[in-house]
C-alpha cells in the first residue's frame, strides 16, 4: 500500500492505520498472546435458515449476491473483476455452499453462467464509482482499458 501510495497518492496517510502480516500473525499471537476465536466456527450454517431469520425478525431485504450491499462492491466482483481480470469471486462464495452440501455443482454453475445483475445496473455503476473516485467515466474507462498489473509491479515490505 505504501508502494502505490507513493506513486499515485496525493493526501497524507498518517492517521490511515495499517498492520502487516507481522503484526496481524506473530507479534499479537505469540508476543502479546492474543487467540483469534472465530464463533462461527463452532456452529451450523445454514445460509437459507439464516436468511429466513433475519427477514422475518429484522426486516432484512436479502441481496442478489454476497457483499451486494454495497455498490462498490457490486461493481468490483460484477464488473471490474471478471471482465478486466477474468476472475470470477463468486466462485468462491459458490464453493462454500457446495462444500456444505447446501447447493449443488450444477446450481453453482448455472448462476456463474449468467450475470448477477444487468448492463444497465453495471453501466450505472460504472458512472456512479467514477463519480465517487472523483474521475470521468472516460477516464475510468481507460484505467479499464489499461494494461493489467499484478501484485508482481508494487514493491512489498518483503521485496
Amino acid at each position: 500500500m505504501n508502494d502505490i501510495h507513493r506513486r499515485f497518492g496525493t493526501v497524507s496517510l498518517k492517521t490511515f492505520p495499517t498492520a502487516d502480516i507481522f503484526k496481524y500473525k506473530l507479534y499479537y499471537r505469540y508476543i502479546k498472546g492474543i487467540k483469534v476465536v472465530r464463533p462461527l466456527d463452532y456452529v451450523p450454517y445454514i445460509k437459507e435458515d439464516v436468511i429466513h431469520l433475519l427477514t422475518e425478525h429484522f426486516g432484512w431485504q436479502k441481496y442478489v449476491q454476497k457483499h451486494h450491499e454495497s455498490r462498490f462492491t457490486r461493481f468490483v466482483e460484477c464488473f471490474w473483476l471478471p471482465r478486466k481480470f477474468g476472475f470470477e469471486r463468486r466462485k468462491a462464495h459458490l464453493s462454500s455452499l457446495i462444500l456444505t452440501n447446501q447447493m449443488t455443482r450444477e446450481e453453482a454453475l448455472k448462476r456463474i453462467a449468467t450475470p448477477e445483475i444487468s448492463e444497465q445496473e453495471m453501466k450505472d455503476d460504472f458512472e456512479y464509482v467514477a463519480k465517487k473516485l472523483d474521475l470521468t467515466t472516460a477516464q475510468l474507462q481507460e484505467l479499464f482499458d489499461g494494461k493489467n498489473k499484478s501484485f508482481a509491479n508494487i514493491k512489498t515490505t518483503c521485496s
